[in-house]
Formats: C-alpha cells, sequence, structure tokens
C-alpha cells in the first residue's frame, strides 16, 4: 500500500512534486519549497483546498504538502522504509502511537481514499490498510528482510 501513487506523490524524493497515477512532474513548475508546501506565490494551499474540488477537479486536504525530504520512500525497499517510519528524525518525531494515528485519522491520508475523479484509489480499502498498519506495530513493528519490497 505504501507504494501506491497515493503515497508516493507525497513521499517523494524529488525537489518538485508529482501528481497522478503515472507520477508525473505537477505542471507549471511546482515545487516543494523549504517547508514542503511551495514557494512564495506558489503555495500548496493556492490551489488545494481542505477538500476537493470537482469542477476543476483539484484535490484537497487539510494541510496539503509534500512529506519531508526525511520521510521520502519512493526508492526504498520494504526494511529501509520500515527503518525510516520507525525513526524518529525521519518520521517527523512520531512514535508508533502516533504514526499509527497518522495512518488511520490524517486527512492527507485519508483523502487517498477518497481523491476525486479520475484517480484510482488504493488496492485496499482504508480499514484493512490500518488494520494491517496496527497489526505490524502490535507484532512489535518487525523490520523485513533488507531487499523485500511487497508491493
Amino acid at each position: 500500500m505504501l507504494r501506491h501513487p497515493r503515497c508516493l506523490n507525497c513521499h517523494t524524493q524529488t525537489a518538485f512534486v508529482r501528481v497522478g497515477d503515472d507520477r508525473r512532474p505537477h505542471g507549471m513548475n511546482v515545487v516543494r519549497g523549504p517547508h514542503n508546501n511551495g514557494v512564495p506565490g506558489m503555495r500548496c494551499s493556492s490551489c488545494h483546498q481542505k477538500e476537493n474540488q470537482a469542477l476543476v477537479g483539484v484535490p484537497g486536504a487539510l494541510h496539503w504538502q509534500a512529506a519531508p525530504l526525511s520521510m521520502a520512500w519512493e526508492s526504498m525497499d520494504d526494511h529501509d522504509l520500515a527503518r525510516a517510519l520507525l525513526d524518529p528524525l525521519k518520521n517527523g518525531d512520531r512514535s508508533l502511537s502516533d504514526l499509527t494515528k497518522h495512518m488511520k485519522l490524517d486527512p492527507l491520508v485519508l483523502w487517498s481514499w477518497d481523491p476525486g475523479p479520475g484517480r484510482a484509489v488504493p488496492p485496499v480499502d482504508h480499514a484493512t490498510f490500518v488494520r494491517a498498519f496496527e497489526s505490524w506495530v502490535d507484532n512489535g513493528a518487525v523490520l523485513p528482510e533488507p531487499g523485500q519490497t511487497t508491493y
């Protein structure tokens, strides 16, 4: 699930923002900026409001922004991704409880299952995803073997 375009577009390792199921660069030369929410004059919130804008097709959720570069996982295997999720220096100083809350309640994560017309949703429903994440946490957040990629 964490390798679906809905996740990877935000968790990209590029200075520019990615969009769409094909993960193409965002139009109009939009870049992440120093605080992951665009640059002056082109903040993410200039276009991305608190909800999807069906009339113009612009997606939206509260505090729309790219994930910090410390959480860019598009080229990581499962082992390195799990390590990054568990590293407070990379995950925004989040505990396992905080990460679970992020996966369960954060409007940006929830948007993945309501991305608006023309965008694919993840291959599992949100409740199944949360149960799988909680199971990983409840079973000790064990790191997969290096080199393993499940998605």
